[in-house]
């Protein structure tokens, strides 16, 4: 049929032009028409990453390391997104697959592998700040309650003295 080929070509240029709530449309009608489709699959993962819709992104991540086996961009986005869902296991099967896939060669620039990697570092940088700020509040909040009963004690011992010299 032409429609699915008239849908691809219509995602990848909403892609192109960064308007990835519409490509994910598009490429969404091509799978629905081909199913068998990795590459609509991939590419509607894409547009869903580019939206920061993890959880569709994943699921046609699934489909289309299904239907690309041999594709390592697709185990590398795959990867990724599973990193980002805490989706252990598909992450551990997809770097091995990526591991095998990617060529010695391969040059390019900081991919989403990358991008996850230090995404990873950044929410466990900002979870080491926030358990610190914890830390600090409970024990300034500690301190505050140890100088509250200090003053109390204080003001204790200074009636009692007060009683003791009437």
């Amino acid at each position: 049929s032409i429609f699915p080929d008239i849908y691809f070509a219509l995602g990848y240029c909403y892609l192109q032009l960064k308007l990835y709530t519409k490509a994910a449309k598009a490429f969404t009608r091509v799978v629905s028409f081909t199913p068998e489709n990795g590459d609509a699959w991939n590419n509607l993962a894409v547009a869903h990453l580019n939206d920061k819709n993890y959880r569709p992104a994943y699921d046609a991540l699934l489909q289309a390391s299904r239907l690309k086996r041999k594709s390592w961009k697709t185990w590398d986005n795959l990867l990724t997104t599973s990193l980002r869902l805490k989706e252990l296991e598909t992450a551990l099967s997809a770097i091995e697959k990526v591991t095998k896939l990617k060529p010695k060669s391969y040059e390019g620039g900081a991919g989403y592998y990358d991008q996850a990697e230090r995404d990873a570092k950044d929410i466990e940088q900002k979870n080491d700040e926030k358990k610190q700020q914890e830390e600090e509040v409970k024990e300034d909040e500690e301190n505050q309650t140890i100088d509250e009963e200090n003053e109390i004690n204080d003001k204790i011992d200074q009636d009692t003295l007060i009683m003791l010299s009437y």
